[in-house]
């Protein structure tokens, strides 16, 4: 799913890197799944358990926004994490609001 979901963003953002790892003290601490100028993305296919920790980690090892794209994640979860950090389920939200951060690819001259 996550290259399924880096295919679809990378369209109409620009990707920095898939599946990044960062180390703590010689030691691998976590690995984001996309990552854009502004934000770092974190996609759980399943329930997304884990993904308040997963963001957690990020927003400590990177200065980027930790982001969230968990489709198939139960209300109740949904509601907890976006106390925290942004949360999308659907991709086309999720593309609208790394555009409005600014990380879009500018328009080639001639297109519409």
């Amino acid at each position: 799913m996550k290259k399924k979901v880096a295919k679809k963003v990378g369209r109409k953002i620009n990707i920095l890197s898939k599946n990044k790892t960062y180390y703590k003290n010689n030691k691998r601490y976590c690995e984001t799944d996309i990552e854009t100028n502004h934000c770092a993305i974190e996609v759980k296919s399943g329930k997304g358990n884990d993904l308040k920790k997963q963001l957690d980690k990020y927003s400590l090892v990177t200065h980027k926004e930790p982001i969230g794209y968990a489709p198939y994640m139960s209300n109740g979860s949904k509601k907890y994490v976006r106390k925290y950090y942004s949360l999308f389920d659907d991709i086309k939200t999720l593309i609208k609001y790394l555009i409005q951060k600014g990380d879009g690819k500018k328009r080639k001259k001639g297109r519409k």
